[in-house]
């Protein structure tokens, strides 16, 4: 791909599964999401200058070509919300613009993923912190016939009974369908946006990593009720595991107990300042589950990052990354031929 903006994808080669095997006649489906500390966002509100407007354009034509499946943004400042959904829009209007070009030529072989923006539509969500004017989370769904949002809500910590951990900034879920999945246990996604504590903030960003991991499930519930009984772990052959995503900001690599894990090695750099902050963190099950997950970081060039601790403002100090939930292909075989012979 030539990004106009985004940097070459720094790839993780780690995925949750070992089971990927090549072929060239079938190609798994994807569900892709990017994830990005928008700091702000003030830089959208700064479009008069040339450098960032040229910018703010490249970055939407950048991510109208990787065509995600969901957006997620963190730390949007209440007064920026609104050129945040603008931002998406231009975004969903120039992929809208590509599929319909596609259509017409007739190179549906091309380019598929752009085609996710064929019916231009989406949904945007979001979430205030402990005070209406405080930081938000954004997800933002691209929908079709196939996919389609069926709950949302925030994850209070602090209103479970069994839980005192308090977040500075609570988590955003979002339930996702996605009936092109050939495994049925993958077509319901508990996609959430997280933004952990500083290292500044030390003890608190260990005392609300751990309430999150240890709490997460009863909070998912208390937050989106039926919907967000989504299998977390694997019970027997009919009962495999739905795909539970949490990708963000988290301040650090985290460290999660057991039952979940995290992409991305250790020691991959999303930030300006040399350290890696920006993950996924997943349900362990998935591995075990038909699911391969990867990440890869698509760098913001040197020119474009914030760096705050030399005065530098422009548009974030954080790259994005690139979250994919994809089955494996073994899996999607056998599914396929058992559809043949039935």
């Amino acid at each position: 791909q030539k990004h106009k903006a985004l940097g070459p994808q720094i790839v993780d080669v780690t995925t949750t599964s070992k089971h990927s095997r090549a072929s060239s006649f079938l190609q798994p489906h994807k569900f892709m999401i990017i994830s990005w500390n928008l700091h702000h966002a003030t830089w959208l509100k700064r479009t008069k200058e040339r450098k960032l407007e040229s910018a703010k354009c490249n970055i939407q034509a950048d991510l109208a070509e990787e065509a995600p499946d969901a957006l997620v943004f963190q730390e949007v400042n209440h007064g920026s919300l609104d050129v945040v959904k603008a931002f998406v829009d231009g975004i969903n209007e120039l992929g809208k613009k590509a599929a319909r070009e596609i259509f017409a030529a007739k190179k549906l072989r091309r380019s598929p993923r752009v085609l996710r923006f064929e019916k231009g539509q989406y949904s945007f969500y979001h979430c205030p912190g402990n005070d209406h004017n405080a930081e938000h989370h954004v997800i933002c769904v691209f929908e079709d016939d196939d996919v389609h949002c069926e709950a949302d809500g925030t994850l209070r910590f602090d209103q479970l009974s069994d839980s005192y951990t308090k977040m500075d900034y609570p988590p955003l879920t979002v339930v996702i369908a996605d009936n092109r999945f050939q495994s049925t246990n993958l077509r319901r996604i508990a996609l959430t946006s997280v933004h952990m504590p500083p290292k500044t903030k030390a003890r608190q960003q260990v005392a609300q990593s751990n309430g999150f991991f240890k709490h997460y499930q009863s909070a998912l519930i208390a937050a989106v009720g039926n919907k967000g009984k989504l299998p977390f772990t694997i019970a027997g052959e009919n009962k495999l595991a739905a795909p539970h995503l949490v990708v963000g900001d988290w301040n650090h690599r985290p460290s999660p107990p057991s039952d979940w894990g995290v992409t991305g090695r250790e020691g991959m750099i999303t930030s300006s300042g040399g350290e890696g902050y920006d993950f996924c963190s997943y349900n362990q099950s998935l591995d075990r589950s038909r699911a391969v997950i990867q990440q890869q970081v698509l760098p913001l060039p040197t020119a474009l990052k914030s760096n705050y601790r030399r005065g530098m403002k422009k548009v974030s100090d954080h790259d994005l990354i690139r979250v994919t939930l994809s089955e494996r292909l073994d899996q999607v075989i056998t599914e396929k031929f058992k559809e043949a012979i039935a």
